[in-house]
């Protein structure tokens, strides 16, 4: 069953997000997923985001994205993402 990683968050340090993104690019080879969502103007339609950047990820089942999510490739930028940015990130079993 497919999983989508969703992340909502605000920028707090546009250069340090722009060289996370600088670098995910490779953490994805060899990885099965599929980019559904990045953009950073969300629109509210209910509640309150937590930022306006929005990313959703799909892999095709939970040990896809955990692959990808603890491989070493990954681990080892992911604080770039973390310390530029405010929010959530989730994981979803889509139906």
């Amino acid at each position: 069953m497919a999983v989508y990683f969703v992340v909502n968050s605000h920028i707090t340090d546009p250069d340090q997000l722009a060289e996370y993104r600088s670098v995910v690019g490779p953490t994805f080879e060899g990885h099965d997923y599929k980019l559904l969502v990045s953009y950073d103007e969300s629109i509210a339609i209910e509640g309150t985001p937590a930022g306006e950047r929005t990313v959703v990820l799909e892999f095709p089942d939970r040990e896809a994205f955990e692959a990808w999510y603890h491989s070493d490739a990954y681990q080892a930028i992911i604080d770039l993402r973390r310390n530029a940015t405010e929010g959530f990130a989730v994981l979803v079993e889509g139906r």
